[in-house]
């Protein structure tokens, strides 16, 4: 064929070409320059930035079969060429690199599909369209010699689509960054503070409340989000504290809130952006309950600044309590794997160094993830004076303490999201935990999950333990039927004394204690005092009571 002679004559032409798997490393350079030019554009940047009151223009959306939570870090393996395209359009553009991840069922097969449609111009959309998501943040990507993708990307925030503005090849869409309600109500209280004193009457209230939650989002970013490179191995699956901007951001934070809200005065909401926003049932509905909080306590003080600060306390009281009882919800329930796991808690380190101080009554004598958290501290800190100790090589998922003065309420927040990677399973829908509209209601449903999983692992053992204990029964009864006369007698009684269980009930119990008792009285302490009361039956101590 005149094909295979040029071939021949010339084996550039299948070594350099796509036969070949552009196996030519000079072409392959000048592919990757041309695609850079096609994607790289004339568009103002700015119009990628975002405004006023956390509004973001016109980004791109991954709208992808699985859901991403905020402080999650996933390695992306990107080959579908729609999404090839995104990632390529956003790295050919000036960082920050945002985008939104939004669930989909059935991914690129579905971007298309009417039934699945984001909110339009008019605010209508399918009600089987995911819209709240996670703002996500590329950190590092390598280019594959197959053209795929490797990328580094973490959840930053909570946002929610307000209009769609592409559908295909990829989906983009406006944004806005959506906190939790009780983020909403410190920033709505500092909001009516910074009227009061500036004596503001040009913006409303409402703007300069979404303003402040979303400068917050924003300073405290740096600090919660260590930027992780693909070269010093597998990413870890929760973002680590960034122990070097603690300082800054610590002292910082309030400075920054002022400086947003001084520059909400001169920087005027686009007028579509304003629509988008106030249209948005869900973005105007965190405000309306965010009102009617402050209205109840603005009907029973005389004072506004008192009432403000009551509001404010009680939050802050009502959330320190389900955080220290989700950690005592997941304490039982480690304790409870662990003792069927050769006594390992599986628990990350980087979830350990967001363990609150102990509560004002201290922690339970049985409560063990204090005593973890101690033992993990003085480990970093024998690595921290060892010459040998290579953080990435030896080390990849350390333990970071979160800071002192890092403020509970972010704390409890990243807790509401970082617990869920410790207690989901294959096939757990986690875009309700993403949809739930505060950080209370999070650990809420994180309280009930453990419970659930406890009370799972609970009957798991107390099953096994009740099939043994007539699996061996049963093989007594089937000696005894075999043994005839003194010999078979003595025989039994021998048999009994060697197989009793003499062991104590172990000490992690199960919080619940209908699993921990199967009996009444105290459980028997020896062999001989078991054998006394049955002499025909193995002595076995509820499965229940030992958890493993």
């Amino acid at each position: 064929h005149p094909c295979n002679d040029a071939k021949r004559a010339n084996p550039r032409l299948t070594e350099g070409s796509d036969f070949s798997n552009a196996g030519d490393v000079d072409r392959r350079a000048d592919v990757e320059r041309l695609k850079r030019l096609f994607l790289t554009t004339d568009v103002d940047m700015s119009d990628d930035s975002p405004v006023s009151a956390g509004f973001l223009r016109d980004i791109p959306l991954a709208r992808w079969s699985m859901v991403f939570l905020p402080h999650q870090q996933v390695l992306l393996n990107v080959f579908q060429p729609q999404y090839t395209l995104l990632f390529e359009s956003l790295l050919a553009r000036p960082p920050p690199h945002y985008y939104l991840h939004v669930l989909l069922p059935g991914g690129v097969d579905n971007l298309a599909d009417p039934a699945y449609a984001l909110p339009d111009a008019d605010g209508k959309r399918s009600d089987r369209a995911a819209i709240i998501g996670t703002l996500m943040q590329v950190v590092d990507v390598q280019r594959q010699p197959d053209s795929r993708l490797a990328i580094v990307v973490q959840g930053v925030s909570r946002a929610v689509v307000l209009r769609a503005t592409q559908a295909t090849p990829y989906a983009r869409a406006d944004v806005q960054i959506l906190p939790d309600m009780e983020a909403m109500l410190a920033s709505a209280c500092a909001a009516r503070r910074f009227s009061r004193e500036s004596r503001l009457l040009s913006v409303r209230d409402d703007t300069l409340s979404l303003t402040a939650a979303a400068a917050e989002e924003e300073w405290w970013r740096e600090y919660e989000n260590e930027q992780t490179l693909l070269e010093g191995g597998m990413p870890p699956a929760l973002c680590k504290f960034n122990v070097s901007a603690a300082q800054c951001a610590v002292s910082g934070a309030a400075c920054s809130l002022r400086t947003a809200l001084d520059e909400a005065q001169t920087t005027e909401v686009p007028e579509d952006a304003e629509a988008l926003i106030r249209s948005s049932p869900t973005v105007s509905g965190l405000l309306e309950s965010c009102e009617a909080v402050l209205g109840a306590f603005d009907a029973d003080a005389a004072n506004v600044s008192a009432a403000e600060a009551e509001a404010e306390s009680e939050d802050t009281l009502a959330l320190a309590s389900l955080e220290v009882q989700c950690w005592l919800e997941l304490d039982a329930f480690l304790r409870g794997v662990g003792a069927r796991s050769g006594g390992k808690l599986p628990v990350p380190k980087q979830l350990l160094g967001l363990l609150p101080p102990p509560p004002r009554a201290g922690w339970p004598d049985e409560f063990v993830l204090d005593k973890v958290v101690i033992e993990l501290r003085r480990n970093a800190a024998s690595q921290r004076a060892s010459s040998s100790f290579d953080q990435s090589r030896d080390d990849s998922e350390p333990y970071v303490p979160v800071d002192p003065d890092y403020p509970m309420r972010r704390r409890a927040q990243r807790l509401s999201y970082s617990i869920w990677l410790v207690v989901r399973e294959e096939g757990l829908d986690l875009q309700p935990v993403l949809e739930a509209p505060s950080t209370s209601d999070r650990l809420r449903m994180a309280i009930l999950r453990l419970r659930e999983l406890g009370d799972r692992l609970a009957r798991s053992v107390h099953e096994r333990g009740a099939w043994l204990r007539v699996t061996v029964r049963h093989a007594i009864h089937v000696v005894r039927m075999a043994c005839s006369g003194t010999a078979g007698e003595q025989w039994m009684r021998t048999f009994v004394l060697t197989s009793t269980v003499t062991t104590t009930p172990h000490p992690h119990t199960h919080p619940n204690p209908a699993f921990n008792t199967e009996s009444s009285g105290e459980p028997e302490r020896s062999a001989a005092a078991a054998t006394a009361k049955n002499p025909h039956r193995i002595h076995l101590y509820p499965a229940a009571r030992t958890v493993g």
